[in-house]
C-alpha cells in the first residue's frame, strides 16, 4: 500500500532525529501503531500520523515526555493543514459582510465594483486581524522547528488549496493561468516567513510585523502584475465601427494595480484608471483577496512560532526516587559544601 510505504519512509526520517539509544524502541513502536492503521484502511491517518511524527521536536533528554511531543505534532498538523480551508470560509464570510454593507452605505450604487472593493478589503483586513490572533495562540505550543522548514511547512497547503479552489471554480483554464502567479507568491512568501520568524527569535517583535507586512505586500503586488502582464495587452486607442475605446493597460501603472484596488483611488495620479483596474479585476479575480487573509494567518503563526516554547518534560509529574531524593536534601543541608 502506498501510503504504509510513505509512512514508513516518514517514520524512518523520524527516527533518526532522536538520541540513538531511544531509536530502536520508538522506531518499533511507531511501526506497530502504523500497521493497525493501515490494517483498518484508514490511509490518510497513517499518513498523517507519519508526518506529525516526522516534523516533532526530537527530544534531547529521555526523561521528555513522548506522548506530549506526539500529541502537539498532531496538533501542529492538523492545524497546518485545516488552516487554509479556514481562511476560504473566512474570506467567504468578508465577501457577504462586504456586499450588504456596501449596499447598506452607497444604496444602488453597491453594486458597483468601485464600491464594494473598498470595502471588501476593509473586511479583509479586519478577518486578517482575527486569524492572525488565532494563528499566534495555535503557534505558541507548535512542534515546527527549523525556520526554513516552519515557513515551507505553512506555505505548501495553502498554496495547494488555493489551486484546488481555483480549480473547482474556474476550471482548468483559470488555474493554468494563475500558476505562475502563485508559484511567485508561494516561494517569496517562504522568505517573508522565515525572515520574520528569525526576527521574531531574536525578540525584535516590531521588526517582524513590519518586514512580514511590507515584504508580503510587495509579493502580492508583484504576483498580480505576473498575471496581468501574461494576459492582458499594453493600452491602445482601437476604433470600431467608427466609435473609439482603449483597451488594455498601461504598463507604467503596474506597481499601483493592487493598491488602487484596495483603495478605489488613484492618489491624485492620472492613472491607474477605473477601466484598467477592472481589467485587472477581471484577469486576477479572486487572488488579490486571498493574499491579505491568508498573509495575516501565515504571519500570525511564523512570528509566534519563532519565539518559541518551552518543552515541559515528564519528570516534572513523575516523583522522584529515593536516591535522587536523598541527593537533593544533602545538596541543600546546611552543612553541604559547594564547589
Amino acid at each position: 500500500m502506498i501510503a504504509q510505504r510513505v509512512g514508513a519512509a516518514l517514520l524512518a526520517l523520524a527516527v533518526r532525529r532522536w538520541p540513538a539509544g531511544l531509536r530502536d524502541d520508538l522506531h518499533r513502536e511507531w511501526l506497530a501503531e502504523l500497521h493497525v492503521l493501515a490494517a483498518e484502511g484508514r490511509s490518510v491517518r497513517v499518513v498523517s500520523y507519519a508526518l506529525s511524527l516526522a516534523v516533532s521536536r526530537p527530544a534531547a533528554d529521555p526523561l521528555v515526555d513522548r506522548s506530549l511531543l506526539t500529541r502537539r505534532a498532531r496538533t501542529t498538523a492538523a492545524t497546518v493543514l485545516l488552516a487554509p480551508l479556514l481562511c476560504f470560509a473566512v474570506l467567504v464570510v468578508a465577501v457577504i459582510v462586504a456586499n450588504l454593507t456596501a449596499r447598506a452605505i452607497f444604496g444602488e450604487e453597491g453594486h458597483d465594483a468601485t464600491k464594494v472593493t473598498p470595502v471588501l478589503a476593509m473586511c479583509c483586513l479586519l478577518s486578517g486581524v482575527l486569524l492572525a490572533w488565532l494563528a499566534g495562540r495555535s503557534a505558541a505550543r507548535t512542534a515546527l522547528r527549523g525556520r526554513w522548514r516552519l515557513a515551507a511547512a505553512l506555505v505548501l497547503p495553502c498554496l495547494v488549496t488555493l489551486a484546488l479552489v481555483v480549480a473547482l471554480f474556474g476550471g482548468a483554464d483559470k488555474l493554468e493561468r494563475v500558476v505562475p502567479e502563485l508559484l511567485w507568491w508561494g516561494g517569496g512568501m517562504v522568505v517573508v516567513l522565515r525572515t520574520a520568524s528569525g526576527l521574531a527569535a531574536r525578540g525584535r517583535l516590531a521588526a517582524a510585523w513590519w518586514v512580514g507586512v511590507l515584504g508580503a505586500f510587495a509579493v502580492a503586488d508583484v504576483a498580480i502584475v505576473i498575471t496581468v502582464l501574461g494576459h492582458t495587452g499594453p493600452l491602445q486607442y482601437l476604433t470600431v465601427d467608427g466609435e473609439g475605446f482603449y483597451d488594455g493597460v498601461s504598463r507604467v501603472w503596474a506597481p499601483l494595480w493592487l493598491p488602487t484596488m484596495y483603495s478605489g483611488a488613484m492618489y491624485g495620479l492620472p492613472g491607474p484608471t477605473p477601466w484598467e483596474i477592472a481589467q485587472v479585476g477581471d484577469v486576477t479575480e479572486i487572488t488579490p483577496y486571498v493574499y491579505p487573509v491568508f498573509t495575516a494567518y501565515l504571519l500570525g503563526y511564523a512570528i509566534r512560532a519563532g519565539r518559541g516554547g518551552p518543552v515541559q518534560p515528564a519528570a516534572a509529574s513523575v516523583p522522584p526516587s529515593p536516591d535522587s531524593a536523598a541527593a537533593a536534601s544533602a545538596g541543600t543541608g546546611s552543612g553541604s559544601i559547594s564547589a
